[in-house]
């Protein structure tokens, strides 16, 4: 039997951290919208039950959308009776810390007047918002939060005990470090197998190329240390409201060395539990 679709819908006051907390999800997999028009919303939450598999939605409403806000209870009216369940995130946050916001990213609140301040605005926009808050079954008040520990309360509430997500790649030196990798390693310093006229033809998925590199002590030990470096800073990356790493290992052609070490840290992620992906870039 299929899992149940869901929508979540995110409101509050500009500023309070919305466009954050649907990147975060966006990141986890929810299909985001920003302010989809109300005219637009049937056939939306229409679209979403028609996959086969289960799906899960994010929607921004705010001020921005003011007919969305005027016709809510036709809105709730509409999704009671559909079949997907919703819910509802409201943020809020202080004046001051809005307002500090506002000026560190040289914007304003979106419905301020001219000769108008921004306290006043910012209490018009509550005003409006008000029905739509009281509709919440999460909210939150952000002015105490880093973007890291905003991050950190999202995935606690709808990612328990989610792992981060380690992608490794295999790749060669001569043909570029990879745009993506937020970590890369150089094991060049291990022996070519490419220089071995029996190997060189090979890649690091053959058993011999394999062997052949893991019999140098030089990789045995570059491993050790590179878990002991993951296992204490894979949490710490998590925290920090991290859900994808790239970690990028390197030797000359991409072929040999980097494609054995990336293979014997896929295996031992997995087997440690972590959501992991590899790739051999220049093979």
């Amino acid at each position: 039997m299929k899992a149940e679709s869901s929508l979540l819908i995110i409101s509050g006051v500009s500023g309070a951290g919305k466009t954050m907390v649907l990147d975060y999800l966006e990141d986890h997999g929810y299909f985001c919208v920003d302010n989809l028009p109300l005219e637009l919303l049937s056939k939306f939450v229409e679209l979403l039950l028609s996959k086969e598999e289960s799906q899960k939605a994010a929607l921004v409403v705010d001020v921005r959308e003011r007919e969305f806000l005027g016709r809510l209870d036709e809105v709730f009216a509409f999704l009671g009776g559909s079949k997907i369940k919703y819910s509802v995130f409201y943020l809020d946050c202080e004046d001051e810390i809005l307002i500090r916001r506002f000026k560190e990213t040289r914007r304003h609140p979106p419905l301020l007047k001219e000769g108008e301040t921004m306290e006043e605005s910012l209490n018009r926009e509550r005003e409006l918002l008000k029905p739509i808050k009281l509709k919440a079954d999460i909210l939150i008040d952000t002015t105490g939060y880093t973007p890291q520990e905003l991050r950190e309360y999202i995935r606690n509430i709808f990612f328990p005990g989610e792992e981060i997500l380690i992608n490794l790649i295999a790749f060669g030196f001569k043909n570029g470090i990879p745009r993506e990798a937020d970590i890369i390693w150089d094991v060049r310093f291990l022996p070519n197998p490419y220089w071995i006229p029996a190997l060189k033809e090979l890649t690091g998925e053959d058993p011999r190329v394999r062997d052949f590199v893991l019999s140098n002590p030089p990789a045995g030990e570059f491993l050790e240390k590179f878990k002991e470096m993951m296992e204490r800073e894979l949490p710490l990356f998590k925290k920090e409201g991290k859900t994808f790493l790239n970690v990028a290992l390197g030797c000359t052609g991409g072929r040999h060395r980097s494609v054995v070490i990336v293979e014997e840290l896929f295996k031992w992620l997995r087997e440690k539990g972590y959501r992991v992906n590899r790739s051999r870039r220049d093979i």
